[in-house]
């Protein structure tokens, strides 16, 4: 049986769990990349190193608010600030639509506006650093990538639980 895709309603950002920056019309999810090993040989391979990449994501935004700049600010010379993104996301066929929320605490990257045109909508892009990243899908955890603390979750799993119980952490 084939499986009909799912659609997003909608997001809506929130920055540091009260400023309310809009809804998104595009957010980049953070790619999960792995560090590679390559061996070279008559036939070379790459080899997983169980080792992330460091993460980025960006989105962008309709309305250009205060809080943005009280974040860069904050975030610069004081604290990382956590972004929310709570979505709607709609599949046919089902009888509910399920709830998408992702965490994300980093350092801003950059804030970025575009060019001002008579009748043209506002769009700030907006990239981080993704230090903190916490995935769930209708309540269900999927991914949760905490860097400082060596937490990595994906699908229930703490692939990094022996790397930490070995440094004795």
């Amino acid at each position: 049986m084939r499986d009909i895709p799912q659609v997003v309603q909608d997001v809506n950002v929130f920055i540091d769990g009260r400023g309310y920056l809009g809804v998104t019309k595009k957010l980049k999810i953070p790619t999960i990349e792995f560090e590679m090993l390559e061996s070279k040989s008559a036939l070379s391979s790459n080899y997983n190193m169980g080792v992330l990449k460091a993460t980025e994501m960006e989105f962008t935004i309709s309305k250009c608010d205060l809080n943005q700049f009280k974040a860069m600010g904050l975030n610069v010379w004081g604290a990382q600030l956590p972004f929310l993104f709570k979505a709607s996301v709609h599949q046919s066929g089902t009888a509910k639509d399920k709830a998408l929320a992702l965490a994300v605490t980093g350092d801003i990257i950059s804030w970025e506006m575009s060019d001002i045109e008579s009748a043209k909508e506002v769009e700030i892009t907006i990239k981080l650093s993704a230090h903190f990243i916490s995935l769930s899908i209708d309540g269900v955890p999927m991914m949760l990538k905490d860097s400082k603390n060596m937490i990595c979750i994906l699908g229930g799993v703490d692939y990094m639980a022996q790397v930490r119980a070995n440094l004795g952490e």
